[in-house]
């Protein structure tokens, strides 16, 4: 009987503590600030932020472990619209909650234009347009596949857009485990891709050779 009377209050406690993390009912927010509206809840990049904040200020208390299991399942989306654009410089955003804005009328441009506003933050600041984790990276995020995008134009062939090598996940963790091999597997890529631009440009400079060589004849 006593283990049920502790499990029933932990389960009261928990409900109580994520209906105030959402905003529920009256009063104020998990970390004491006014709701305000509903409308007014974090939403897209904001909630990944609001999440993040929030299990800062609770890594010591009971609530910690959800806090984690509900920031990793919130931040999956925007991993993978990461994941694709990085990589491949393509964008999904079927709800308008990534970084990028894209123009279609210069996407078709071939001067300054199509690096310039074929691809547009959704802010001014780059780092309000990702959470609050990612700030230190959020320019690099950006103009990686910008420049995917404009290698696939100018250099259709290079080696980045037509590579097949298996890429590694990008994911949030809270396992050294799995952060360690994250990190392996980034090692072998950069070691790879290193490799391939190394013989590109032995290759680039055997045909500026061999076509001198021909007009020297």
């Amino acid at each position: 009987m006593g283990c049920c009377t502790l499990l029933s209050r932990a389960c009261l406690c928990l409900g109580r503590y994520l209906s105030e993390l959402c905003w529920c009912g009256s009063g104020t927010g998990a970390q004491g600030l006014n709701r305000g509206t509903a409308a007014s809840f974090p939403m897209g990049v904001k909630l990944l932020s609001y999440l993040y904040n929030e299990a800062q200020n609770n890594c010591s208390n009971e609530n910690y472990p959800v806090l984690l299991s509900l920031l990793k399942s919130s931040c999956e989306p925007y991993t993978r619209f990461i994941y694709d654009w990085v990589y491949s410089g393509v964008f999904r955003d079927v709800y308008g909650e990534f970084m990028i804005q894209v123009n279609e009328d210069y996407l078709s441009f071939r001067d300054k234009h199509f690096w310039t506003q074929g691809y547009l933050l959704i802010s001014k600041d780059v780092e309000d347009c990702v959470p609050v984790f990612l700030r230190h990276i959020a320019n690099e995020i950006y103009v990686c596949g910008k420049t995917i995008n404009l290698l696939r134009v100018c250099c259709p062939r290079h080696y980045i857009c037509w590579s097949e090598l298996p890429v590694p996940r990008i994911a949030v963790t809270f396992s050294l485990q799995e952060l360690e091999e994250i990190e392996r597997d980034c090692g072998v890529y950069r070691g790879r891709m290193e490799r391939i631009a190394r013989y590109s440009a032995i290759n680039r400079e055997e045909k500026v050779l061999q076509g001198g060589a021909s007009a020297s004849l």
